[in-house]
């Protein structure tokens, strides 16, 4: 009797750590007083994107994993903000004035804001941030023509080195990690083709994938694989690069059947974030993990009256970040800043020594 009771403790942990494989446990960064909220991008322990209190002007916003710990970055003389990306001690991202846009950098704070914005250019964007280093766009008047620049920083404005390859009207970086920057460049018609680069313009490598493929772009690297999007019939599909245009690999074609678009936003070894929008346009937040690239559908964890998900960042912990709409009313719908914290799951032995724990403590009530 006491072996089949063994054999059952070790079936019912064995199964419950199958089910909590994969699980997330959902929570609402939402800082007390705003009206809106969101996360744009995750690194180390920091999280980043914006808040709003009328829904129209932003503020550039930081997150260490709880809504207690929200700190407001807008910075003074600017009318709105927000920020885009963090190396986990520095932030990067954008404010604007009534007829500008900066690039601008932070170090966790509202006071320590510092434009990057190069004198003489029209508009600046700040995307990414590494050590000390950051990427963006600058729009700059070259022979009464507007042209776009992707741009690497050195935590100045006087800094700035142009990433653009000969052959290209324009160019934009997203995001850094290391020494790879990653983005797209622009043909002559303002069609985008995705590009990395290592530091100068002459090491551009463009990373379009062939099929079909009409514009393609990346938002993430981790220098060894890249993650964004590729349009196809009109349809952008999230997809993932490991440093080639022949490694593209269509997540969507992959893992998605029946989804009208998607993007990957975030990648961190063979982990990739991001969304896709279902047959009824409804956005799911995204997570394809390993190798094989296996789908989690991250809105199976909302708490009721959440609806329309998509995710942005993974931190260190492996939570991953994102926004998560709120519903008010049937017409009225609310972003938050969210987390999905992954369930913890024992290792085997522990499993083991839980299982046996259990019997014992049979043992001893049966006595």
């Amino acid at each position: 009797m006491r072996n089949i009771f063994a054999i059952c403790v070790a079936a019912i942990v064995c199964a419950w750590a199958s089910s909590a494989r994969g699980a997330y446990i959902f929570s609402d960064l939402h800082p007390t007083g705003h009206l809106d909220s969101a996360i744009y991008w995750a690194q180390g322990s920091q999280q980043v994107g914006l808040i709003s209190d009328d829904g129209i002007a932003t503020q550039a916003a930081l997150w260490s994993g709880s809504a207690g710990s929200f700190v407001n970055l807008h910075p003074a003389g600017y009318l709105s903000s927000e920020a885009n990306a963090t190396s986990g001690t520095n932030q990067v991202g954008t404010a604007y004035t009534a007829t500008q846009s900066h690039a601008i950098l932070w170090s966790s704070t509202a006071a320590s804001a510092t434009s990057l914005h190069p004198a003489g250019a029209l508009y600046s964007y700040g995307y990414g941030v590494y050590g000390n280093q950051q990427v963006g766009r600058v729009d700059t008047m070259i022979n009464d023509e507007v042209v776009v620049q992707a741009m690497l920083w050195t935590g100045t404005a006087e800094s700035a080195v142009v990433l653009n390859p000969a052959g290209f009207r324009g160019a934009q970086a997203y995001a850094i990690f290391g020494t790879q920057q990653a983005g797209r460049v622009l043909d002559a018609n303002l069609d985008g083709f995705a590009a990395i680069w290592m530091g100068t313009a002459a090491s551009f490598v463009n990373l379009h994938p062939s099929g079909g493929y009409t514009e393609s772009l990346i938002y993430a690297t981790d220098s060894v694989h890249q993650t964004g999007q590729a349009i196809i019939g009109f349809e952008p599909h999230a997809g993932v690069w490991t440093g080639t245009a022949g490694s593209f690999v269509d997540l969507q074609n992959l893992t998605l059947a029946g989804y009208n678009r998607s993007a990957g936003y975030f990648v961190s070894g063979d982990m990739i974030v991001g969304y896709g929008d279902d047959a009824n346009d409804a956005e799911h937040a995204l997570l394809w993990a390993g190798p094989s690239h296996t789908l989690v559908d991250l809105n199976q964890f909302l708490p009721t009256g959440y609806t329309d998900a998509y995710a942005t960042g993974i931190g260190s912990d492996g939570t991953i970040y994102g926004v998560a709409y709120l519903q008010l009313s049937d017409t009225e719908f609310e972003p938050h800043a969210v987390a999905w914290a992954p369930v913890v799951v024992p290792e085997p032995a522990t499993l083991s020594c839980m299982a046996l724990l259990l019997v014992a403590g049979r043992r001893r009530s049966v006595r």
